[in-house]
C-alpha cells in the first residue's frame, strides 16, 4: 500500500503561504484556497492584493463580472479585518463607453474600502483600446478619486491614465508623509500650480517619475510661487519625460539620478547638482560643456535620441 504523500507547503506558517500567495494575482489565489483545507481560509487575510486582468474587458457584462470579483473579495476582507498593505489594480477596457457608469464609480468604492487599511503600496494601471472619445479630441481618462489623498501610510504611488481634477490641494487635508515613490503616467492636472502642490505635499520623496503629464492651464514657472518655494530635498531619482509645461527643476537639485528632456532649455536656471552622478538628456548644444558644470561630480552621461 503506498503510503500518502506528505503535504509539507501546508504545514509552513501563515506568513510563508501569504508570502508565497503574493506573487500570484488575487484570482489565482483564490483558486488555489481549494487546493486544501488548510488553505481555504488564506485568501481572506493575504495583505497583497493584485487585480491583473490580461484579458480586455470588452463589454458591460465581462465589466461587470471583474467588479463583482474585487467588490466580493474587499467586502470579505472588511469582514476578517487586518491591513492590505498593496493594492494592485491594472484593466485593460475595449472602450470607455462605460466609464461613467460601470468604472469610476467602482473605483471610487474600492479606494474608499483600502486607504483605510494602513495601504503602503497603491499601484492603479487602468488603459483603453480607443484613442479618443468620439466627441471630442481630447483624450478622455477616469477621473481618480480623492479619497487617494488622505491616505497617510502610502509609501508607493504609482497611476497611469487618470484625470487628477475639479479640486485643489491647497484646498484638502493633503499630505503624503511617508511616500518615497511616485510614478506619473498619462496623468491630466487642472493645472501645472496644483501638480506643484502634490509635489510639495511628498515631503520624503526619493524617487519620482513623470511622463505624459498634461495640464489644462499652463503658468510661467516665474509667475507660480509654488515653483520657487519648491524643494525635494530627499530626491534621489528624477525621471521627467513629456512634461507638458516648464518643470521646477531647482527643485530637483539632490538628485543622484536625472533623466530629463529638453535639458538646455533649463541651461540659464540650473542650480549646481552637488550629488548627481548618473545624467540622461536627448540633445546636444554648444552650451553642454557649459551645462555639464552644474554637475561637479558627474560619472556617467547619456545622450538618446527621442524617436
Amino acid at each position: 500500500m503506498a503510503a500518502t504523500a506528505e503535504d509539507r507547503i501546508s504545514s509552513l506558517s501563515d506568513d510563508i503561504l501569504h508570502r508565497i500567495l503574493s506573487f500570484n494575482t488575487t484570482k489565482d489565489a483564490v483558486t488555489a484556497s481549494t487546493l486544501s483545507k488548510r488553505w481555504v481560509d488564506l485568501w481572506h487575510t493575504i495583505p497583497f492584493l493584485n487585480f491583473t486582468n490580461n484579458k480586455l474587458l470588452h463589454n458591460s457584462e465581462s465589466i461587470l463580472r471583474f467588479n463583482l470579483f474585487v467588490c466580493s473579495v474587499l467586502l470579505s476582507r472588511s469582514t476578517v479585518g487586518g491591513s492590505i498593505n498593496s493594492f494592485h489594480l491594472d484593466v485593460r477596457y475595449d472602450n470607455r463607453k462605460h466609464l461613467d457608469s460601470l468604472i469610476t464609480p467602482n473605483l471610487n468604492i474600492w479606494l474608499k474600502l483600502i486607504v483605510k487599511r494602513q495601504l503602503n503600496h497603491l499601484n492603479l494601471h487602468l488603459s483603453f483600446n480607443d484613442v479618443y472619445d468620439e466627441n471630442s479630441i481630447f483624450y478622455v481618462r477616469p477621473k481618480l478619486p480623492n479619497s487617494i489623498f488622505s491616505c497617510k501610510t502610502l509609501v508607493v504611488l504609482n497611476l497611469s491614465c487618470f484625470d487628477v481634477k475639479g479640486f485643489s490641494f491647497s484646498n484638502i487635508e493633503f499630505g503624503f508623509p511617508s511616500l518615497k515613490t511616485l510614478h506619473l503616467t498619462n496623468i491630466s492636472f487642472d493645472d501645472d500650480e496644483n501638480f506643484m502642490l502634490l509635489l510639495a505635499g511628498c515631503s520624503v520623496l526619493e524617487d519620482l517619475k513623470v511622463c505624459k503629464v498634461f495640464f489644462d492651464v499652463q503658468k510661467e514657472v516665474e509667475e507660480c510661487q509654488m515653483a520657487e518655494s519648491l524643494s525635494l530635498s530627499k530626491l534621489i531619482r528624477a525621471d521627467i519625460t513629456y512634461f507638458w509645461s516648464d518643470f521646477p527643476i531647482k527643485a530637483l537639485f539632490n538628485s543622484k539620478f536625472l533623466r530629463m528632456q529638453k535639458m538646455l532649455y533649463y541651461y540659464y536656471e540650473l542650480p549646481i547638482f552637488h550629488n548627481l552622478t548618473h545624467l540622461v538628456i536627448n540633445e546636444v548644444s554648444d552650451k553642454l560643456p557649459r551645462m555639464l558644470k552644474c554637475f561637479p561630480k558627474l560619472q556617467n552621461l547619456v545622450i538618446y535620441q527621442v524617436c
